[in-house]
């Protein structure tokens, strides 16, 4: 028999063992970002198990006070998930919570119980799975512009108006596109030779111009303010105050020449399927129609004829991209955030018409606001306001702490003279994640439709406080 001592490792959070978990779990990240939904119903029940693995590995040796305080603030979440969902399951309502608790199990403690801060090799792991689920975007709408798309993608990859839908929504591509961008930036500032630099800037830049073409407003607003902290940070470092304005005025331009630029990406785009569509639709007049004008027997039915997704105006002959999704324009959406407002009003008004919402919160969130709203929604479109909805008060109060101890490390991070240029990217990531978590529940109780992106926020802000607390003891 063989001795199983000694094929145990040692130390189990030596090397290779945590990041074994970490790896397992970022591989079913890479699926849920890649697939779609339908993978995910098969393997969402395995989520916890690199979770519980880690755990177990974790508390196999010592930890310090300071790993157990961050892990019993992620138990607190999860604690009163549970009890809230038992309180849903008595009024009927059935919650999956599988990929939740691996946020809070594994993603915010992994840097605190892995002593990994200085070293980032989880960080960079992860980095790594959204830079290739990002790189796969980018090839599925090389492939959708080149019109060679394969069939077994066209559900989930097309066109919506102009707009580039590569998952399942734009909005959530776009957000990839962001994280991509953001980890480009900080290994680029790590690397020392000069063509990994442009290389990783140059896919930045291809990030960028898909980001642009999905015309999902709110993540290129966000994506432009990364990009120009990261322009403000390599100017100021820290040396007064002309160089602070400096990189301020650096930045602000940078932020309006990208969005700018991200603008001009959709106009070309909304351009060129408008004049193939345009021509589509003389081609498709042309086969039905011999030159008597009546219908040729060897026309085509219309039933194997694609329809373009145009409008055509009828009076001025005018022809413009359908929208699926219910985008409007910015300047009809600013006033309202694309209904948004509407939808909080609703979220607030069942909350008050409802007072054992306020502690317990519902588990049928987008049937219950949609009754008060004057159309139906599958969310609250806001990470904070889902919380409370779902969670009630107890709930938003443990995302407040969470929300108050990221901005708190970020801040502190961010302008300290001892912090590197990818401590800083990262501080900037995650400001920019909750701004677009303002306007989508991506945060703290995400459905699986974000979950990878909730998974990302709490793993980088375990990161930061780590980064925060190490260098206070250097004081």
């Amino acid at each position: 028999m063989p001795n199983l001592k000694k094929l145990l490792p040692r130390e189990p959070l030596s090397q290779l063992t945590p990041y074994l978990y970490l790896l397992v779990h970022g591989c079913f990240l890479l699926a849920l970002m890649i697939t779609g939904p339908e993978i995910f119903y098969s393997i969402e029940d395995y989520f916890l198990i690199p979770s519980f693995l880690f755990l177990g590995a974790a508390f196999s040796r010592k930890q310090s006070p300071a790993a157990v305080r961050k892990l019993l603030l992620s138990l607190s979440m999860v604690v009163w998930f549970l009890i809230a969902s038992q309180k849903h399951d008595y009024w009927g309502l059935e919650t999956r919570p599988t990929w939740l608790l691996s946020v809070y199990l594994l993603a915010y403690p992994f840097a605190a119980l892995t002593g990994d801060g200085e070293n980032k090799q989880g960080l960079r792991l992860i980095a790594g799975i959204f830079l290739s689920a990002a790189a796969v975007l980018i090839l599925y709408a090389v492939l959708l512009t080149l019109d060679c798309l394969p069939e077994g993608l066209e559900k989930s990859v097309y066109w919506d108006g102009a707009r580039l839908r590569d998952m399942w929504h734009p909005n959530i591509g776009a957000c990839i596109f962001m994280i991509g961008i953001a980890f480009c930036l900080g290994f680029a500032t790590e690397t020392e030779k000069k063509w990994q630099k442009g290389l990783l800037i140059g896919f930045a830049a291809v990030l960028f111009v898909a980001s642009g073409i999905t015309n999902s407003r709110t993540s290129i607003l966000m994506t432009c303010a990364l990009v120009g902290g990261f322009v403000f940070f390599c100017i100021f470092k820290n040396n007064g105050w002309k160089r602070f304005l400096l990189g301020a005025a650096a930045a602000l331009m940078v932020m309006v020449a990208l969005f700018l630029l991200a603008g001009k990406a959709y106009d070309w785009n909304n351009d060129r399927l408008i004049a193939k569509y345009t021509a589509q639709l003389q081609a498709m007049e042309e086969a039905r129609q011999d030159d008597s004008g009546e219908v040729s027997e060897n026309a085509p039915s219309q039933e194997t004829l694609e329809a373009p997704p145009v409008n055509v105006n009828k009076e001025t002959g005018e022809i413009s991209l359908q929208i699926t999704n219910g985008q409007g324009s910015l300047a009809g959406d600013l006033r309202t955030l694309n209904n948004r407002t509407y939808i909080w009003r609703a979220a607030l008004w069942l909350m008050r018409e409802n007072p054992q919402f306020r502690i317990w919160g519902t588990g049928l969130t987008k049937d219950m606001v949609s009754s008060y709203n004057n159309f139906p929604v599958g969310h609250t479109h806001n990470s904070w306001m889902e919380v409370y909805v779902s969670l009630g008060i107890p709930g938003l109060a443990i995302a407040l702490i969470f929300t108050l101890t990221a901005g708190l490390d970020a801040l502190f991070l961010m302008f300290h003279r001892r912090t590197t240029m990818q401590q800083k990217v990262v501080c900037l990531l995650v400001i920019c994640i909750m701004g677009a978590g303002f306007l989508e529940p991506y945060l703290f109780l995400s459905d699986k439709s974000y979950h990878f992106i909730d998974f990302l926020f709490f793993l980088c802000i375990g990161y930061m406080t780590q980064w925060r607390e190490a260098l206070r003891k250097k004081k």
